[in-house]
């Protein structure tokens, strides 16, 4: 297995690695590779938004939904070739943009029946809530309250999803139950870098839908902070070696 190393040479020795050093040796590596982690996300952000803008176009609605399909297949796979570029280079393996795309491609069952599991813990708890709205409207509403903080507390604890996919293939409950474990026990850290990761991406796609110049520098910006998770990753692993 790829993943057998759990260590970096980027972290530091003997003691856990601080969330203001992983945002340092983050900038570094993104600088140092630019080229090849940013074209990982622009490839995909291109494909999707072409993807997306064609699904706009008034067509057949069975048409619009592959189309819409096809871009959210792509920008899920762009998650995972992006997290295999990133531990090949904190690992100081070669880092290619074909094999980074090759791995995505060539996982995709398991990366789909992982991501199947992420989006049941939240679909379904949503879809109670709504059922309840219907019978008692206030007891609907605060059900909603609370399917908001599930998402959080998924978004927090499924954090490092790719990373053990890649890295350790696990894949479906048990690449979550490890991601989970990871994160518990430094969990502020986790939660500040995914919502500094994913929400201003979310946020400006939702302000300024099939805007091209939105979509490149969401590429531009959503590598740094994945690199940030990547680190926060290995670092658990390594500390914890394995989770209680």
């Amino acid at each position: 297995m790829e993943g057998s190393k759990t260590t970096s040479r980027l972290l530091p020795e003997g003691r856990p690695l601080s969330l203001g050093e992983a945002w340092g040796v983050a900038l570094t590596l993104y600088l140092r590779d630019f080229l090849t982690i940013v074209g990982i996300a622009l490839i995909v952000s291109l494909i999707g938004g072409l993807l997306r803008a064609t699904a706009s176009e008034p067509q057949p609605l069975l048409l619009v939904l592959l189309f819409a399909l096809l871009g959210a297949l792509v920008g899920l796979l762009g998650y995972f070739a992006l997290a295999k570029a990133i531990l090949d280079r904190l690992y100081e393996r070669p880092i290619r943009i074909p094999s980074a795309f090759g791995f995505a491609l060539a996982k995709i069952g398991p990366i789909l029946w992982t991501v199947l599991w992420i989006v049941g813990l939240v679909v379904v708890p949503f879809f109670l809530a709504w059922l309840l709205s219907l019978l008692v409207p206030l007891l609907g509403l605060l059900g909603m309250v609370a399917v908001f903080g599930l998402y959080l507390l998924v978004l927090l604890f499924t954090s490092f999803v790719p990373f053990v996919l890649v890295d350790e293939e696990l894949y479906g409950w048990d690449c979550i139950e490890r991601s989970y474990e990871f994160v518990r026990s430094d969990w502020v850290p986790v939660l500040i870098t995914a919502l500094l990761a994913y929400i201003p991406p979310a946020l400006l796609d939702w302000l300024f839908p099939q805007s091209w110049v939105v979509i490149g520098l969401i590429a531009l910006y959503f590598p740094l902070p994945y690199i940030v998770l990547a680190l926060l990753y290995l670092d658990a692993r390594r500390t914890q070696r394995e989770p209680s």
